[in-house]
Formats: structure tokens, sequence, C-alpha cells
């Protein structure tokens, strides 16, 4: 059969080794939290979540979707710019 080919994008990530799981819009739907192991869509699993993006399977071809640009959230100061009291 032909392979089809499921559009996933990632809107937020939370790495945390095998319990990670990443926000996604699987097809245009609307974004769903995922863990990793989980099936998307028929045949595609999400198999790694990264710093950098996630990594999804479909018929044992893993892909990575990278995430150029995350929105920072409101309130979380990146560690290196916190004033040192």
């Amino acid at each position: 059969g032909r392979a089809s080919r499921v559009k996933v994008i990632p809107s937020g990530l939370i790495a945390a080794g095998a319990r990670s799981s990443a926000i996604l819009s699987v097809d245009g739907g609307r974004p769903q939290a995922y863990g990793v192991g989980q099936a998307l869509a028929h045949d595609l699993r999400l198999l790694e979540v990264r710093p950098t993006g996630v990594v999804v399977g479909q018929g044992g071809q893993p892909t990575e979707i990278s995430v150029k640009s995350l929105p920072l959230l409101q309130g979380i100061v990146p560690v290196a710019t916190a004033p040192a009291d």
C-alpha cells in the first residue's frame, strides 16, 4: 500500500526520559498531549521527545520533527540571565 504522510506539528515538549510527552497537532487536529510510545494515528507512534523536537515512527521508520522555536513560557527565566544576588 502507499505510505500515507501524517502531518505532525509539535507545540510543546516535555523531555523527561521515558516519561516524556509532547503536545502535538496531528493532521490539523487540535493539539493534544501524547506520551512516548503512544499512537498518534494508524501505524504512527511517538518514539522519543528531545529538547529540539520529537521522533515519530511510521512502519518502523523513525522520522525526527524539529521544533525551530517554541514560545517561551511566561514567568520562566533562563538561568544564564537570572540576576545573581
